[in-house]
């Protein structure tokens, strides 16, 4: 009886404090810094992002949806791109723009709640040197024709996060995380031999709007 007393009073605190069904829209405009992280990196010097997302919470704790980010980073690159050897590196900016579709779990507590997320998607990117987009010098071996390629593409890339969501309202939150982006950018017929994939390390946070729909 008292094993049975002490059940119900746990279960009866837990749904007291978690609602455990939940259907609504949340808007979250985001914001913070950026690093850009690679073998093609010698200094990466702190930038910001900004953007947000687009959620449809379909059970508590649960967000699924479209996230949308901006990056401007400037950074120091190894001379990889030039055939003068007498430039050692250049100061470069790294300019991204994230197109994401996104997944957030969190355990749904009412009050502090953590959360973990992951998002997949294309990163259109480039590489500016001053206002300029930076060229990559490719040499045929063969023919020894040269090539120069502005160096911009869209990849493929995912990101993995987590963090703390802190819900003071019902329908406002604050998530404050980091998220690890891995942008799958390497291309060494276009950027030569050395190129390599360009990664984001971001930290932030973002406002959540939450309009329940049920």
């Amino acid at each position: 009886m008292k094993k049975t007393l002490s059940t119900l009073l746990l279960l009866a605190g837990f749904f007291s404090s978690t609602s455990v069904f939940g259907l609504a829209l949340n808007f979250a405009p985001a914001g913070g810094v950026a690093w850009t992280l690679g073998k093609k990196v010698d200094e990466a010097g702190t930038g910001f992002n900004a953007g947000g997302s687009v959620e449809v919470e379909v059970w508590k704790g649960f967000d699924y949806g479209f996230r949308y980010l901006y990056s401007n980073v400037p950074s120091t690159v190894p001379n990889q791109f030039n055939g003068d050897t007498s430039v050692s590196s250049y100061d470069v900016t790294f300019l991204n723009n994230a197109f994401l579709l996104t997944n957030t779990w969190s355990p749904g507590w009412r009050w502090v709640d953590p959360y973990l997320r992951g998002s997949a998607g294309l990163y259109s990117w480039k590489e500016n040197s001053g206002d300029t987009i930076l060229k990559a010098e490719i040499i045929n071996t063969t023919t020894k024709d040269t090539t120069y390629n502005d160096v911009k593409a869209t990849s493929f890339g995912i990101s993995l996060g987590g963090g703390i969501a802190v819900w003071p309202l019902e329908f406002l939150g604050i998530r404050l995380g980091v998220d690890y982006d891995m942008v799958f950018s390497e291309d060494k017929e276009k950027f030569g031999a050395d190129d390599a994939n360009e990664n984001l390390l971001r930290v932030g946070g973002e406002v959540i709007f939450r309009f329940p729909l049920k």
